[in-house]
């Protein structure tokens, strides 16, 4: 097993042992941080995340952007290995997709990529360097490697900050990472 496995392995199960009052009372004050940063305030178009796994909860986040931005969330395309930014307006705009992940339906419209201004990332673990490991498919790799003006925001519990991450070539280092405890500027 490579050293990113044993890492996303160890991740992995350190999110899936958190309290469920510590899994929501960190994920609501990680996107009230998010909520608060001056990008935020000015940005008009958030692609975010459904949640599985025990990620953050981005509950919250989805509600304050469908209110009052416009929001993005992933179509996953399981054939041609990509995500695609999809505006949603309600939850009622969602099915279940791909890895059992909500995800918007057919008739939401495909979101233009070069108006999205942040994208927040679900991550498995990241380093000192903005270095993330997600799941191990590329998918997010893929798509921000298309996106190089918006910021790349992770979110993520501080037990998932590791001193570091081997960095592959298709790596796309995120530009900040926000934690209950901390954001990390890279």
């Amino acid at each position: 097993m490579s050293s990113r496995d044993e890492q996303r392995n160890i991740a992995k199960e350190k999110r899936l042992d958190i309290k469920k009052e510590l899994y929501q009372a960190h994920s609501d004050t990680i996107c009230l941080k998010l909520m608060n940063l001056d990008i935020y305030e000015k940005a008009s178009l958030i692609m975010a995340y459904c949640p599985i796994n025990k990620e953050v909860d981005t509950s919250l986040l989805l509600d304050e952007c469908m209110e009052a931005k416009k929001l993005a969330l992933p179509r996953t395309d399981l054939i041609k290995k990509t995500i695609t930014p999809c505006e949603v307006h309600s939850l009622a705009d969602l099915k279940i997709g791909a890895y059992n992940i909500f995800e918007p339906n057919q008739n939401c419209a495909k979101a233009a990529i070069d108006k999205i201004d942040i994208v927040v990332v679900p991550l498995v673990a990241f380093d000192k360097k903005g270095t993330r490991l997600g799941y191990g498919g590329g998918y997010y790799d893929r798509m921000l490697a298309k996106m190089p003006n918006c910021k790349k925001i992770g979110i993520a519990f501080s037990f998932q900050e590791m001193d570091s991450i081997n960095k592959e070539g298709h790596d796309i280092v995120l530009d900040m990472v926000i934690t209950e405890k901390k954001i990390f500027n890279f």
